[in-house]
């Protein structure tokens, strides 16, 4: 078996980007390998390059993958590799290419999540000629919005605009960058995410430490600013599990997939993202906090990756 992942090193130079690229942390994927290792399978780890990507497919023929690639450029970069791996036939632990696409696109996604009847959002889609309608759509849904990519993963370049000002500044800055971005209604509640796993599931409460009401990937990457708790009452627990696996199958999500929701005043679900590459490094993610707060054990979680 190999854990195949991914760095800003791995890939050749096209273009200066205007963003940092997510990649996986380097000790989350060796943590992930000994995992699997602690199963009793031989497992090594393997770093993408796609400067060499005929060489580095090679070697994987005849393995099993963990995919943890997450990509570089472009809207389908966390497609490539399960691309590429499924033209050798190289069988592999992750969603495929169809369902990164699906994730990636924020609008696809709300719309196959809300054709499920699913609460997420109300949303508009801000382009060079829709941008002048930002702000009476923000007005009649009410401030706070958010503004984020309509391609973003995990959480990345988020604003919360609070008035007109506000948001007509960060369309001005971040338009031009991405070419599309999505105008979202904010919904105020408690935070959750869950954890799909294949046959397994579970949640988490998420308290914001440091006084924001948004979570996004600058959080992420600190996690002294916020905390996970597992602690929910068992009737919301089995309904925003029930409500994340339709969700997953409308996202035509495969083997993995992770959902940050908000329960409002009137205990009504809303579905904010969806994340069809969460880390699956047991105790240091929250996917792996909530499968274990669900009463998974670790060599069970790890033995369902093949």
């Amino acid at each position: 078996m190999v854990v195949l992942y991914d760095q800003k090193a791995s890939y050749s130079a096209r273009a200066e980007l205007d963003y940092e690229p997510v990649f996986q942390e380097l000790d989350n994927v060796h943590s992930i390998a000994d995992g699997i290792r602690s199963t009793g399978r031989d497992v090594r780890v393997c770093k993408w390059e796609d400067r060499s990507m005929d060489s580095c497919l090679n070697e994987l023929t005849g393995s099993f993958v963990v995919n943890l690639c997450m990509g570089l450029h472009g809207d389908m970069k966390m497609s490539l590799v399960p691309m590429l791996l499924e033209q050798k036939g190289i069988p592999y632990f992750g969603n495929d290419a169809k369902a990164h696409l699906i994730c990636n696109d924020k609008s696809l996604t709300k719309l196959r999540i809300a054709e499920q009847g699913i609460q997420t959002p109300a949303a508009l889609v801000i382009t060079k000629e829709t941008r002048d309608l930002a702000a009476a759509w923000a007005e009649h849904h009410g401030f706070p919005v958010i503004l984020k990519p309509t391609n973003s993963l995990f959480s990345t370049g988020l604003t919360l605009a609070h008035t007109s000002n506000e948001l007509s500044d960060a369309i001005t800055t971040t338009l031009p960058q991405h070419g599309a971005l999505l105008l979202e209604q904010y919904i105020t509640g408690v935070e959750y995410q869950v954890a799909v796993f294949g046959p397994y599931a579970g949640v988490i409460t998420l308290r914001l430490t440091d006084g924001s009401t948004v979570f996004s990937h600058w959080h992420k990457s600190d996690s002294s600013r916020y905390t996970y708790q597992p602690e929910v009452p068992g009737d919301l627990k089995e309904s925003l599990i029930s409500l994340c696996r339709r969700a997953f199958r409308a996202l035509e999500m495969k083997d993995v997939g992770r959902f940050d929701l908000k329960v409002d005043a009137k205990g009504t679900p809303w579905i904010i993202e969806a994340n069809s590459s969460p880390s699956i490094a047991w105790g240091l993610s929250a996917l792996g906090i909530a499968l274990e707060a669900s009463g998974v054990k670790k060599d069970d979680f790890y033995a369902a990756i093949a």
